[in-house]
């Protein structure tokens, strides 16, 4: 059965035990597919390609969180412990006890 491989340059277990920073150094800053008997085991991925995939993700699982909390009404002003809560900024406020976060709007 074939298997897709999602790079251009692509080397074997062997090369990589070899020499790892030429394998690197091959794909000059692209992903290379590491391949155990000419099937990609995994992909070698320079650290900031890395970063830049965290980022991306973090950032759309930060959309679909501002997405889904626009669905929701809005709080009204105010909160259950009113003592406990200080107005830090427009539309804030922070549980000085527990230290939690508590997202409100404030006219």
């Amino acid at each position: 059965m074939t298997q897709p491989v999602y790079t251009e340059i692509t080397a074997s277990i062997s090369e990589l035990k070899k020499n790892p920073m030429a394998v690197v150094n091959a794909g000059e800053g692209f992903p290379i597919a590491v391949l155990n008997r000419n099937k990609p085991a995994f992909y070698c991925v320079p650290a900031d390609v890395y970063e830049a995939i965290l980022e991306r993700l973090n950032d759309h699982e930060l959309t679909r969180l501002v997405e889904s909390r626009r669905a929701e009404p809005a709080q009204l002003k105010g909160s259950r412990n009113r003592k406990e809560s200080a107005k830090v900024g427009s539309g804030l406020r922070v549980n000085s006890e527990n230290r939690e976060w508590d997202f409100v709007v404030v006219n």
